[in-house]
């Protein structure tokens, strides 16, 4: 039964999507009282899923598993890379902005939401799947 989870499949496709889950979640649960910002910024994971894929990437690094592995620090610096500018992109052009040019409480849906988080979500798939053999 709990074959399929070895599945090289298994942790390309469905780790990271359960991550962004898990990324949605906790900025639910992170939300103060009475924040009345859109639900629909929850779903702006995108630099979550980037740091998840950083600590599963240092966490491959330093078990006995990376012996002989090349591409774990170029991996870590590609996503490091990736999440600076995840956060520069997040600052600069994911919020819908009023009339006087500053942004608002809303994220933009298509720019702020499920572009980078489609991007990021292949990040972290690419990785999955390199570290699988499937790349």
């Amino acid at each position: 039964m709990w074959g399929w989870l070895a599945s090289p499949w298994t942790q390309v496709a469905a780790v990271p999507l359960v991550l962004l889950l898990v990324g949605v979640l906790a900025r639910r649960l992170g939300r103060k009282d009475g924040d009345k910002s859109p639900r629909t910024n929850d779903w702006a994971v995108g630099t979550i899923l980037l740091l998840m894929a950083l600590g599963t990437i240092l966490g491959d690094l330093t078990s006995g598993k990376a012996t002989g592995v090349s591409y774990l620090p170029y991996w870590l610096l590609g996503v490091i890379l990736a999440v600076f500018v995840s956060i520069d992109h997040d600052r600069s052009k994911s919020w819908v902005r009023d009339h006087q040019g500053l942004p608002t409480d809303h994220k933009r849906l298509f720019v702020g939401i499920l572009v980078p988080d489609v991007a990021c979500l292949a990040v972290f798939a690419a990785y999955q799947a390199h570290k699988v053999d499937l790349l």
